[in-house]
């Protein structure tokens, strides 16, 4: 293994080589001692380490622990030995970057376990074992603070356990937003908010990243570049691709989409690729993303595209007219879109049309909810009247309907954004409002609405920048403000597949 390797000039990997536990009866070793210039070996089992290449030249790292006995010579295969490097990424310095090798054929699986020092691991990083050297980003970190990680692989009956490994973090970047957390109440979700600066209308998040993820504590744990051209109306929407490898990120309206890695080190631009993206956009399984394409002339219609992450697009609607009616006094004016694996779906919000529908992803209609003149199944609206301009949804997998309605409550004599549930029957055409929470005001841009894991909702007013938790009582759990917000997506762990 190439120790102290570089991935930039001044970049330096910290290197530790030494047996871990084996779980099959093997008792731990100690680690190797000392790293000096490129980095020490082991001499044996127990064996005191010896000075690398470089031997008296700039003084390593220390290992983790100090080598004891003469040793008796080289271990045997398969004596849970791991050999593991790790650094900070150049870009992103909450970013811990992890390789590792293990003297243990045909490993099943594997995982690194991390937290913050001193207290238990309870975070967890599922390890690729396709990716050379089984490169492993450790994610969610705090700007300078200090974590431990150990990485656990098991082959067969065989459960190896390496030494742990320190490190601090570096710092957050000064432009970084400042999120202030309020109230936080008993019962309060857990997790990570993946986001961006929104509509920034009055330039007040002008210097910020295009794109961030913050924790519940408020702390900002990544951030992308500002490399986007926000001079039309904004960034809009982030999420992490499907398989959490990447964060794709797409302005308002000037149709620039960009997927970068999560070590930041990597930067795709598929501005020219996508002509007319806007908004919004849903990622897929197989790495690519559906969004929607405004039209290129006065007389082409909008529609719905997918995109593989080489590039390749596939039309899925070619007119939203064969779906729904636009606003006689508008055009369309599609806001948001979310896929559904369950069923191969997806659902539609339109904010003039003032409706949203679910189409299969063939393009074929399912329904419609809200709006007029519906071009197949819709439903009856039990308990409310129609409302006016919609943003950000949810639909559950129990066919409760959460969305953000921006104009549509009145409070004081004057509308007012306000959260709707509304319950889906299918069978007998209806949705019947079940939830309602009022904002104090009324919301001109995006807005955003999600059930949370624990029962409650999460609630954006993206303009005002404020991020409220609220339960079925309407009491806030917990709040978060910046000076804008993008639309957000909740996680409780930033690896794997999207929660919704």
């Amino acid at each position: 293994m190439n120790h102290g390797r570089a991935l930039n000039v001044g970049i330096l990997w910290i290197v530790a080589a030494g047996s871990g536990a084996c779980s099959t009866g093997g008792g731990q070793s100690s680690d190797a001692g000392a790293v000096s210039g490129r980095g020490g070996s082991n001499a044996g089992s127990g064996g005191a380490a010896t000075a690398g290449e470089g031997g008296a030249g700039t003084a390593g790292i220390a290992g983790q622990g100090a080598g004891a006995g003469a040793g008796t010579g080289g271990r045997p295969a398969g004596s849970c030995t791991f050999d593991v490097d790790h650094m900070p990424s150049p870009a992103i310095g909450t970013v811990e970057i992890v390789t590792w090798t293990l003297d243990v054929a045909d490993l099943a699986d594997a995982r690194i376990d991390f937290g913050p020092s001193g207290a238990a691991l309870t975070m967890t990083a599922p390890v690729d074992l396709g990716e050379p050297l089984h490169r492993t980003l450790l994610l969610g970190l705090k700007g300078q603070k200090p974590y431990t990680f150990r990485i656990v692989a098991r082959a067969g009956a065989t459960t190896c356990t390496s030494a742990d490994f320190s490190f601090t973090t570096g710092a957050v970047p000064g432009n970084a937003p400042n999120i202030t957390k309020t109230m936080p109440g008993a019962g309060a979700a857990k997790g990570f908010m993946v986001t961006t600066v929104g509509v920034d209308t009055s330039g007040k998040s002008r210097s910020q990243p295009d794109a961030y993820i913050f924790d519940t504590d408020g702390d900002v744990v990544w951030w992308s570049s500002s490399a986007l051209d926000r001079s039309a109306n904004g960034i809009s929407r982030a999420h992490l691709s499907w398989d959490a490898q990447a964060l794709w990120v797409m302005t308002s309206s000037n149709a620039k989409v960009l997927s970068i890695s999560m070590d930041g080190l990597t930067t795709t631009d598929y501005s020219n690729v996508i002509k007319g993206a806007h908004h919004d956009f849903a990622v897929l399984p197989d790495g690519g993303i559906t969004t929607m394409l405004r039209p290129i002339s006065t007389s082409a219609p909008a529609s719905i595209v997918e995109m593989k992450a080489d590039g390749t697009i596939t039309t899925i609607v070619a007119d939203l007219a064969t779906l729904y009616q636009a606003n006689p006094s508008s055009s369309f004016d599609p806001n948001a879109i979310h896929y559904y694996p369950v069923d191969n779906s997806y659902t539609l919000s339109d904010r003039e049309a003032n409706l949203f529908v679910k189409l299969r992803r063939n393009g074929a209609l399912v329904w419609q909810l809200g709006g007029s003149n519906p071009r197949g199944k819709s439903f009856t609206l039990v308990g409310l009247d129609q409302w006016r301009v919609n943003h950000g949804h949810h639909l559950t997998p129990d066919g409760r309907f959460l969305f953000f309605n921006n104009a549509g409550g009145v409070a004081g004599g004057f509308e007012t954004a306000r959260i709707l549930e509304l319950m889906l029957d299918e069978t007998n055409g209806t949705a019947t409002k079940t939830w309602e929470y009022m904002f104090s005001g009324n919301a001109i841009a995006l807005g955003d609405a999600e059930r949370l894991p624990n029962g409650n909702a999460l609630v954006t007013d993206s303009l005002s920048g404020v991020m409220q938790e609220v339960d079925r009582a309407g009491t806030i759990v917990q709040s978060f403000t910046n000076t804008t917000f993008g639309y957000v997506d909740f996680r409780t762990s930033l690896y794997g597949p999207p929660p919704r």
